[in-house]
């Protein structure tokens, strides 16, 4: 087999693994498609639950008859939603039938309450109905959680399975790919070697030399013909002596051409001005190093790109430059020009540039060799000599019959206007002069430092094109505005500095008839991100606290209507008594969180301290917690000896309510929650671990900052503040202790919190300081 077919095999392995990769990923993309359009039905269930809610409150408190046809109407609605879900495994079925049952008792109570009402009866049927109906639509809500979670957990295991389809695929075409590869390298480095040494043989001199022919590939035809050739050379050439004689010729003549192409290199290289050499078709046929120095550009930049030496040319030159270039192929004459570049950096330089044709003995054009040198600073010298000269003959008279009283005149002036620029310049708000389109006329210091430039790249560049494109409108309609009426106005955008960060600015801008310009506004720029974002924290934290204190305030409202109607069963009540006391205990956590966070910020935290059993009290939070969940196990570890702790009992009692309750929050049913201590080098240190979902390493830093709630958690339906544990940390800070967490994903979670125990670490009954 030769090379070209083996390496075509080899070409078609990874096509062929490619094509059954490709369509893996299509089947799981349908796949994944189907689960994903699945939890957007249940969410959208969900949402519709919470209206039917909504709508039976309606109802009860004012009778009417437009939230009765809006409640059939929803539920009509909802049905449709349940009987278009199309699920494949058992356990969804079951839920989503769950959730029908629950929706079809929703619709006969709320019959039943309607029928009561529109009766006028008086018996409290209405009122016992309310509840009920609340109590299937909690049930119903809850196992459209749990369902969405199950999706949630279909999706990552499609995810799973694709993934290792593509690691088997990849394993299993990498096999034969090796083989076909290894077996193409052999024969090719036999081949090869066989040439190779052939070939040495017949380069020592030796023509009569054969290079054995085995095998059928490419290279086996290249010794064929490297023999022929070989018979050829030893045809043509004369004797093995006037090979050698002339070999050693030519070796002269290429070390004495290869000595003289050096000295010219390095003649060239070393020059200190910049010589290049452009042939007829104006292409770069050399480029001395120092072009470097001169333009911040290396020498196979400007040989890769030709228009690289064009572009840098200062724009007011650039037309003398290209008509010089155009004529200098034509006159075959020496010519001479001066002009700007601007580097790399930005910096503008001044060029003495003089190029002349290179002409070979039978009178050809070669092309032009130029060179040019930095003028920099004799420009400079020359501009400032005749600015000077300018100055003097126009003041000449004015400063003969200058005075002391105008020379201290000017003293004050400067003065005043060095004060006045600092004042600009330094002021906390950015200040600057814009034309109707937008371009800068002026800016002072604090508004290029806001946008990321210095002052003289911010003039005359855009200030439309800092700002963000959802506010381009905004910015150009406040724009007309204030010259339209002439009047102060504001108005605040999204813009971005020169590293692309966002930041949120308010405008206030006046039209400016002062500057000579006829439409130009002077306009104040501050940064009111901070302000934006603490706005944005507290929306949020309304909201939040709005929905977590209104469902226990459902519950409670609902088992308590319920509870007060007559003919109840002893079951029945205590049912909803309970249920009324265990939204009651979830109110009155978030309270207390809220009030213990309140109290730190406003530094009105104040500890009792005093000796507290910390294994007791872990004992009776466990208690509470267990109580309102029966499903899980816990387990209180105790030392053979657990001394007192000097600390608040309440607080410390909260900190650990809250560590636990989340244990039993983030944990399966059934699972493991346990609560542990170690006492070390003067400290007492309470550990907390359930068998829960875990924490990626990337949330971690997250879990202690105020109303922070992991988006996965949220997804699957764990409801909360994310206040309980900046609580925990404020409480341990407060008693001069500290509080981590150790977690992987899927592998459970382990909350410490540490207090001093001796008598360095004792907490003084006092306010503690933010």
């Amino acid at each position: 087999m030769n090379i070209n077919t083996r390496l075509k095999l080899s070409v078609s392995i990874p096509v062929i693994m490619a094509l059954v990769i490709m369509v893996a990923l299509i089947f799981s993309y349908q796949e994944m498609s189907r689960v994903q359009e699945a939890g957007d039905t249940v969410r959208q269930i969900r949402s519709s639950i919470t209206e039917l809610n909504h709508l039976v409150f309606s109802y009860t408190l004012y009778h009417e008859e437009r939230p009765k046809q809006q409640f059939f109407a929803e539920h009509e609605y909802l049905t449709g939603l349940i009987e278009n879900t199309q699920l494949l495994h058992p356990q969804q079925q079951q839920l989503l039938d769950k959730i029908r049952q629950n929706n079809q008792t929703m619709e006969a109570l709320f019959i039943q309450l309607v029928s009561a009402y529109e009766s006028g009866d008086t018996t409290g049927a209405g009122d016992r109905l309310t509840g009920l109906l609340l109590l299937r639509s909690y049930e119903a809500d809850t196992s459209a959680a749990v369902l969405r979670g199950l999706l949630d957990a279909d999706t990552r295991t499609t995810e799973i399975r694709t993934v290792g389809l593509i690691l088997l695929v990849l394993g299993l075409a990498s096999v034969p790919l090796t083989i076909v590869l290894k077996g193409t390298r052999q024969g090719i480095m036999s081949s090869l070697s066989n040439l190779s040494e052939g070939a040495a043989v017949i380069g020592s001199g030796n023509l009569d030399y054969k290079i054995e022919e085995k095998g059928s590939d490419e290279i086996t035809d290249l010794c064929r013909t490297f023999n022929r050739m070989t018979s050829n050379l030893k045809a043509v050439t004369a004797s093995k002596a006037d090979l050698e004689i002339e070999i050693e010729v030519r070796k002269k003549a290429e070390e004495a051409l290869k000595q003289s192409e050096e000295k010219f290199r390095i003649v060239s290289d070393f020059t200190h001005d910049w010589e290049y050499w452009r042939s007829p078709d104006n292409r770069f046929i050399y480029m001395s190093p120092s072009c470097l120095r001169f333009t911040g550009y290396s020498n196979t930049e400007f040989i890769d790109d030709f228009y690289l030496y064009l572009r840098i040319v200062h724009p007011d030159d650039l037309a003398r430059v290209e008509l010089h270039m155009l004529e200098d192929m034509q006159n075959m004459e020496t010519a001479e020009l001066e002009f700007r570049i601007i580097r790399r950096d930005g910096q503008q330089r001044w060029l003495g540039h003089v190029c002349q044709p290179i002409i070979d003995a039978e009178g050809n054009l070669l092309g032009r060799r130029s060179s040019n040198r930095d003028i920099t600073k004799r420009k400079e010298a020359e501009e400032q000599i005749r600015e000077l000269v300018e100055e003097l003959k126009v003041h000449q008279e004015e400063l003969e019959a200058q005075t002391e009283e105008l020379r201290q005149s000017r003293e004050e002036i400067k003065k005043a206007k060095d004060n006045y620029l600092d004042l600009y310049d330094y002021a906390p708000v950015g200040y600057l002069t814009l034309e109707k389109d937008s371009s800068i006329l002026e800016a002072n210091l604090t508004a290029a430092g806001l946008l990321g430039l210095k002052r003289d790249e911010l003039v005359h560049s855009k200030f439309g094109d800092f700002i963000a494109a959802d506010s381009q409108e905004a910015f150009f309609l406040h724009v007309n505005h204030v010259l339209e009426t002439d009047a102060r106005q504001k108005c605040e955008i999204r813009m971005h500095g020169r590293n692309g960060s966002m930041f949120y600015a308010q405008l206030e801008s006046i039209a400016a008839h002062s500057t000579g310009i006829q439409e130009s506004i002077r306009t104040s720029l501050s940064d009111i991100t901070d302000r934006k974002k603490a706005d944005h924290i507290k929306d949020e934290f309304i909201g939040m606290v709005s929905h977590e204190l209104r469902t226990p305030l459902t519950v409670i409202t609902g088992a308590i209507r319920t509870a007060m109607l007559e003919g109840l069963q002893p079951e029945e009540l205590s049912l909803l008594l309970n249920d009324a006391a265990l939204g009651a205990e979830s109110l009155a956590d978030i309270l207390d969180n809220l009030l213990e966070l309140s109290r730190y910020q406003a530094k009105r935290l104040l500890l009792t301290v005093e000796p507290i059993d910390i294994h007791e009290l872990a004992t009776s939070m466990v208690e509470q917690v267990q109580s309102k969940s029966s499903t899980h196990q816990f387990i209180v570890d105790k030392p053979e000896y657990l001394p007192p702790v000097q600390a608040d009992k309440v607080r410390i009692g909260l900190i650990l309510h809250n560590l636990i309750e989340n244990a039993v929050k983030y944990s399966p049913l059934g699972g493991k929650v346990r609560i542990f201590f170690n006492q070390d080098n003067g400290c007492l240190t309470v550990g907390v671990s359930d068998q829960g979902i875990g924490i990626s390493p990337e949330d971690q830093p997250r879990l202690f900052q105020p109303f922070q709630r992991l988006e996965r958690l949220e997804q699957q339906g764990i409801k909360g503040l994310g206040l309980g544990l900046i609580v925990c940390r404020r409480l341990v800070e407060a008693h001069h202790g500290r509080i981590w967490v150790e977690s992987e994903p899927g592998k459970g979670s382990t909350f410490y919190f540490s207090l001093p125990n001796d008598e360095q670490g004792s907490i003084a009954s006092r306010p503690e300081p933010s």
